[in-house]
């Protein structure tokens, strides 16, 4: 941190302290189905795997689907995941196709978490090197529960 920066000491996300006047936001994110998950691979077993990145506090997130065996064409998880975040503008969230048998990722989405939309969702996937997969998404559904003080959903 620099010394002579207007917010010195106001503000500093690395330290545990900088938490206790901000409340978190509670995530529900569920992967509900597939659709040709696995581009060039018919007879995979994918899972999904889910990252949160972001703070440190919030970086240890890191959920993981049920694989579904054999079949990449349309695969249905129906499974849902809690998340708690603090600085949503500062937050990603990482969806990773993963083939349960080998541990390779076969596609992929980074998004922020701002521009995640509430509700039900198509989530175009992608390939490794960042490029659109036209036929591969995710069905999702998302929403967000502030949480008040206390400790419940508000």
């Amino acid at each position: 941190w620099d010394k002579n920066c207007l917010i010195y000491q106001q503000f500093c996300p690395l330290e545990r302290e900088t938490m206790d006047n901000v409340e978190p936001v509670v995530y529900s994110l569920m992967i509900i189905s597939g659709q040709n998950v696995c581009p060039n691979n018919t007879t995979g077993s994918p899972c999904i795997e889910i990252d949160v990145i972001g703070m440190p506090q919030e970086s240890s997130y890191h959920f993981r689907t049920k694989p579904i065996h054999r079949n990449t064409l349309n695969p249905m998880w129906n499974e849902s995941f809690l998340f708690r975040i603090y600085f949503e503008d500062l937050v990603f969230v990482r969806f990773a196709v993963v083939e349960n048998n080998s541990s390779t990722t076969t596609a992929q989405r980074i998004i922020p978490l701002k521009a995640l939309k509430r509700g039900y969702r198509h989530l175009q996937l992608r390939s490794l090197h960042n490029e659109p997969l036209e036929i591969s998404s995710l069905f999702i559904y998302s929403r967000r529960v502030q949480e008040n003080p206390t400790g419940s959903n508000v």
